[in-house]
């Protein structure tokens, strides 16, 4: 064999000693190194559980699963702040509906987390953007997101009104955020001759997630109030329907969700007349 041919397999030869030399002795080090402890109480995810559900959430929000204080300095109320528009004026007789024995939702009644109610906000008769309503204790929680806050329902029927009117205005807010402008509910009007109208809640022009408030898209929507539980700051909105039969009596309103994510609370109704 030539002496070039045997100098350069030997010289291969070493280099790949070196090299096997080189990984062990890195396999030991990185072995014997001490890790960093994990801290106490800190959450290990199991490989066969699924990952915790994010919902989706509007753009420069926060992440969605913060809570209480830790959400707290970040409201109100994120990317839009809320800003004032000019009140509605009502033209007509304003007749405040009633929503007690409909209520399934109590004014201290926590949501989800501990504290999340409804807050400071004044019970019964109040004025929000310029429309008086009778918040009687509480509200009206639907389902949504699609499965049920705490058992709550997908529609709340019959809600007595026996009188013909123009518009519908509505006190109502939504829990959880969804991604893009959808039908989350609405307020289906039963007509006394059989016949029924829908007035759809659209999250993004309507209302917002409570915990996220921003001033409505929609012309026919306003800001109502704002204020604090022991979750959040939280903000209600009230939008106003037109009636597509006034001419009609309506006898009486259903309230119902379509489960597309959010879930739709109304808090008070009144009719213009």
């Amino acid at each position: 064999m030539p002496l070039g041919l045997v100098l350069g397999l030997l010289a291969v030869g070493l280099l790949v000693c070196i090299a096997l030399v080189a990984g062990l002795a890195f396999w030991i080090v990185s072995d014997l190194a001490p890790q960093a402890p994990i801290a106490a109480g800190a959450p290990v995810q199991n490989p066969d559980e699924p990952l915790p559900f994010l919902e989706p959430d509007w753009p420069n929000q926060p992440d969605p699963l913060l809570q209480g204080d830790m959400i707290a300095p970040l409201l109100p109320f994120m990317e839009k702040p809320l800003s004032p528009r000019e009140p509605f004026q009502a033209q007509g007789r304003l007749v405040q509906l009633d929503l007690k024995s409909k209520i399934n939702w109590d004014k201290n009644e926590s949501i989800d987390l501990g504290g999340n109610d409804l807050g400071d906000m004044p019970m019964g008769e109040q004025t929000f953007a310029g429309i008086k309503f009778n918040v009687q204790g509480g509200a009206i929680l639907l389902g949504g997101r699609p499965s049920p806050p705490s058992g709550r329902p997908l529609e709340v029927a019959g809600i007595k009104v026996d009188a013909k009117f123009k518009r519908l205005y509505a006190f109502q807010t939504a829990q959880y955020s969804v991604a893009s402008k959808i039908e989350i509910g609405g307020y289906r009007l039963r007509y006394d001759d059989g016949t029924s109208a829908n007035l759809s809640i659209v999250a993004g022009d309507d209302v917002f997630d409570w915990f996220f408030g921003r001033t409505p898209d929609a012309e026919r929507s306003r800001t109502g109030w704002s204020g604090r539980n022991g979750a959040s700051a939280i903000a209600f909105f009230v939008t106003r329907y037109d009636n597509p039969h006034p001419q009609k009596t309506v006898a009486a309103i259903d309230f119902f969700a379509t489960n597309n994510g959010a879930a739709p609370v109304c808090v008070a109704l009144t009719i213009e007349q």
